[in-house]
């Protein structure tokens, strides 16, 4: 991968910082639960959407292994989830 997809990578995870915690800020700042919750969720879901876009960047360059393995990453983060809501 090359140094600027690893730039945008970065800004990726700082926009989804910087949104979450802003949407919990908001949450406490209204008194609103569900705010808060939404802007935790959003900083869960960073990390998970790098992984989703890396998994993409992979497949495009036709690292078959590499690719799989994010798409490996994935399902796990589903599967937990899935069975967390359960």
């Amino acid at each position: 991968m090359d140094s600027e997809f690893e730039r945008r990578l970065g800004r990726l995870l700082l926009a989804g910082v910087l949104l979450s915690g802003g949407v919990i800020l908001t949450g406490l700042a209204l008194s609103r639960p569900g705010v808060v919750v939404l802007g935790i969720n959003l900083l869960i879901a960073t990390p998970i959407a790098r992984v989703a876009v890396i998994g993409v960047r992979y497949a495009l360059d036709r690292e078959w292994r590499w690719a799989g393995l994010s798409g490996l990453v994935l399902a796990i983060i589903a599967a937990s989830a899935a069975l967390g809501l359960h």
